[in-house]
């Protein structure tokens, strides 16, 4: 009889075992951790690369975007990224106001890399210098420092535009700007993007998004350097008030750069510096008779200290693509980039 229970109970363990074994396997393993503590399967992290998203945006992504988009896998996806070279100036006038001139050309990756390192090792040496003015604090107060607008300098960057489609009539239009070096001038900048004939798309302010991320190394006064010292994300959500342009042909965000600071006697200067904004659209006009969907995704840089009113920029798909109005003005900003990418309706 204890031979026959001995059966039945071990029968049992290896039936409930193999059902155990069964639900683990049909749960799929954690792939990836993100700097917010988002755990992702392999499939949902695919499924923000599809849709236009890099490495980056996915590490550093809020729960809000994530959950938005882990489950929606874009069926076409095309992108265009340029290298610009950008080289700023400040000439006075009679009255001795510092008056700004800036000029943009296209270079390529391998020059935009090899400048922007010459570019990179001059701002490591000047923040061994301003470590010796102003790191040398004994305490541990927090200081921001302001824009060092009126410094001429050269910059290069990288601006990509990427167009996805994620249903039938429904499409994603996600922007980056990185900064292989840092400005000087950290005022209010503009990222977005604009749609081809806009009358037949409506642009999903519900569905949109957008960081600015950054990274600081570090110099003490005694010659010490801290690489890697500080990073972190600004996050702007579908309803920031950072978001500009409310109408059917596209979407834009204004962000405030990220200045160098001083902390526990160290000079924090910025090494790394990007942004991004996506957002959604959709064909509420079916008479759209083009076989393709274009997007223009542009940038400008401030580069004065003048204010900025948010509200004061609209967006064409034309050059340029960002219009000034309500006070802001052209001459506050450097050459508009822009990238054009098309995919088929």
């Amino acid at each position: 009889m204890k031979k026959i229970l001995a059966v039945i109970y071990g029968a049992l363990f290896l039936a409930l075992g193999f059902s155990f074994t069964t639900s683990a396997n049909a749960q799929s393993p954690v792939f990836y951790v993100n700097d917010n503590g988002i755990k992702m399967t392999k499939a949902e992290y695919d499924n923000l690369l599809s849709q236009g998203f890099e490495d980056l945006d996915i590490q550093i992504m809020d729960k809000e975007s994530f959950k938005l988009n882990k489950d929606i896998k874009a069926t076409e996806i095309s992108k265009s990224t340029k290298y610009i070279k950008t080289t700023t100036s400040y000439e006075q006038d009679a009255s001795g106001k510092k008056i700004p001139k800036s000029e943009s050309i296209e270079v390529t990756k391998e020059e935009a890399e090899l400048g922007a390192e010459i570019e990179n090792k001059k701002q490591k040496e000047e923040a061994k210098e301003k470590a010796k003015e102003k790191g040398a604090k004994k305490n541990s107060d927090f200081s921001a420092l302001g824009t060092e607008t009126g410094t001429d300098y050269t910059s290069y960057k990288r601006i990509t535009t990427v167009i996805s489609k994620l249903a039938t009539n429904s499409y994603r239009a996600n922007n980056t700007l990185e900064w292989l070096t840092i400005p000087k001038n950290r005022e209010m900048d503009v990222l977005g993007a604009s749609i081809r004939y806009p009358s037949y798309w409506t642009a999903d302010h519900t569905k949109r998004g957008g960081t600015q991320y950054w990274k600081v190394d570090a110099n003490d006064s005694y010659g010490g350097f801290y690489p890697n010292y500080a990073s972190d994300t600004i996050q702007y959500s579908a309803s920031s008030g950072n978001w500009t342009n409310a109408s059917f042909s596209g979407a834009a965000l204004v962000q405030n750069l990220k200045n160098n600071y001083n902390t526990n006697g160290k000079f924090c200067y910025v090494v790394n510096l990007r942004h991004n904004a996506w957002f959604n659209f959709t064909l509420t006009n079916t008479n759209y008779s083009s076989s393709t969907v274009n997007i223009m995704g542009a940038f400008t840089h401030q580069i004065d200290t003048a204010p900025i009113s948010i509200d004061g920029f609209t967006l064409t798909y034309g050059a340029p693509s960002i219009d000034f109005k309500l006070g802001n003005s052209a001459a506050s900003y450097d050459t508009e980039l822009n990238a054009i990418a098309y995919i088929n309706k």
